[in-house]
């Protein structure tokens, strides 16, 4: 279980600054489509790093457990 949530949480956490450079890179977008830019950009990237927060949560856990 510690390396499946190693692994996750590393890959959301990769997927969150992912969606965060590009957030910085096409925030001229946000004028002409901002539902679509927040869906895309700020909006995965915050479930992302709620994902990779969740996923250190329990690694913390099962730390405590073991």
């Amino acid at each position: 279980m510690k390396t499946y949530l190693q692994i996750t949480g590393g890959i959301f956490a990769l997927v969150a600054v992912a969606h965060l450079l590009r957030t910085i890179a096409e925030w001229s977008r946000m004028t002409t489509d901002p539902l679509g830019f927040a869906v895309e950009g700020p909006g995965l990237g915050i479930a992302a790093g709620a994902l990779c927060w969740w996923a250190i949560t329990l690694l913390r856990r099962e730390r405590s457990w073991s």
